[in-house]
């Protein structure tokens, strides 16, 4: 009994010593994640947007074969996900069919369903003749147990290309889904009532799919399950390691004009309005972090390393610090300051507002001990960032002038500190983005983002 209470122990107190400090800290455990199985040679929403709302499953509940299709819609928030299989080519609607010469018309198959009464499963058929569409939406719905053949009754004759898609739901009307809604499809065919039997749509028996795998980091969050459809990857395992085998090598994207910085979080990505980077329970106070670090900018830009010490929802300490270019393994450290003991953490790498920017990181850790010395001395640094009515500012020389600018250059605030350690109000600032510098350190600028 005793040896069983000394293990416990010893188990406990491993816990605790590796609680205080960051997991993973060299980046050497990386895992193949599963993201969601897909359905070979047709495209669907699968493929197509964020894993976390993957609605097109493989069903072992099948009319003919092994498998079968079913069609489940998500909710975001308050927003319905549609999840959606076709053949063919959309943009924001269909633009396109594949290639298809054979003459039908009628598309059959086979369906179950479990649909709420103001809600249907959606069934859309188009027929392209050169440049010219004929459309046909028909909708299945209701309650279906057992497998029930539909046909579709479409413009005979031989066409160009043909699209053909099934939808969870019903896309016109604007009414809440129930979401244990569900449809489910098999065996897709073409059939002509005036001739020959036409040819099969590829995979037209939900016969083929397969599964979706990602390497990705171990007990960190990063944007590769939301980037995986759009065939990017912003944090890749890297053999260029500070120490050990790997670091982590985080990529900004361009997408649609904006920038998706590459993001290494230690709690989850959610990209909400109010909280896009959540923390993680923690009540120790390090000093710092500390790491090694590559930085490859696009053009003039900084990466960024950020903690946030929150108690009760509340900032009660971190700190935010810019990591400037460099083509050599390099030292960092932040210091982490605090009002009170926190409850929760928060910690973000970011490669910066360019795409193309590109970060490597090594050895990343909390830091407690009192005696460090700097690398840089006494670092200027502002936290929290983004910041709403207060930011504290560290590392000011005696008698500095704390000058902050709009991103026209024009001086909005200016004010003299009386401590190395100041407080600056932000209540007078407008939303937006600013730049902030001291008198003692021209050449260093740091952004600043005001919130409401």
């Amino acid at each position: 009994m005793k040896k069983i209470i000394f293990i416990l122990f010893g188990i406990l107190v491993v816990l605790a010593m590796n609680a205080q400090n960051l997991p993973n800290v060299g980046f050497e455990n990386w895992t193949n994640e599963f993201l969601y199985v897909g359905l070979d040679e047709w495209n669907s929403s699968n493929n197509l947007g964020s894993t976390d709302f993957s609605g097109i499953i493989q069903s072992e509940d099948a009319y003919s074969g092994d498998y079968a299709i079913r069609l489940e819609p998500r909710l975001d928030g308050e927003d319905t996900i549609f999840n959606f299989v076709y053949h063919g080519t959309v943009t924001e609607e269909p633009t396109g069919g594949m290639a298809y010469s054979d003459e039908f018309d009628q598309v059959k198959g086979f369906y179950k369903c479990n649909m709420p009464e103001v809600d249907s499963a959606t069934i859309y058929i188009i027929k392209w003749y050169g440049a010219t569409p004929s459309e046909v939406i028909a909708k299945v719905g209701g309650v279906h147990e057992t497998w029930t053949e539909f046909t579709v009754d479409v413009v005979g004759g031989t066409c160009d290309s043909v699209f053909v898609g099934f939808i969870s739901s019903d896309i016109i009307i604007e009414a809440n889904i129930e979401f244990d809604s569900w449809v489910m499809f098999d065996s897709i065919y073409f059939y002509n009532t005036l001739g020959d039997a036409p040819s099969q749509i590829p995979n037209h028996d939900m016969e083929n799919w397969t599964n979706y795998e990602l390497l990705d980091l171990d007990d960190w969050y990063t944007l590769n399950p939301m980037l995986y459809p759009l065939d990017m990857t912003s944090a890749t395992r890297s053999e260029d390691a500070y120490n050990g085998m790997y670091s982590v090598e985080l990529t900004g994207f361009g997408i649609y004009e904006d920038t998706i910085p590459g993001f290494l979080s230690l709690g989850e990505i959610t990209f909400d309005d109010i909280q896009p980077f959540l923390g993680v329970p923690y009540t120790y106070q390090p000093n710092y972090i500390t790491g090694y670090y590559k930085y490859i900018p696009n053009e003039d830009d900084n990466a960024i390393v950020m903690c946030q010490m929150l108690a009760a929802g509340e900032d009660v300490g971190g700190n935010t610090l810019g990591l400037a270019p460099t083509s050599e393994w390099s030292y960092f450290e932040l210091p982490l300051n605090y009002s009170s003991v926190p409850d929760e953490c928060a910690v973000l790498f970011s490669t910066g507002d360019n795409p193309g920017s590109v970060l490597l990181l090594d050895d990343v850790d909390f830091d407690f001990s009192s005696d460090i010395i700097s690398v840089k001395n006494q670092e200027f640094s502002i936290y929290p960032n983004p910041a709403s009515d207060n930011v504290t500012i560290t590392g000011i020389g005696s008698g500095d002038f704390i000058s902050v600018n709009d991103l026209q250059g024009r001086e909005v605030l200016s004010v003299q500190a009386d401590s190395p350690l100041y407080r600056l109000n932000l209540q007078d600032l407008n939303k937006g983005i600013y730049l902030l510098k001291l008198s003692s350190k021209p050449d260093e600028v740091i952004k600043l983002i005001k919130e409401q």
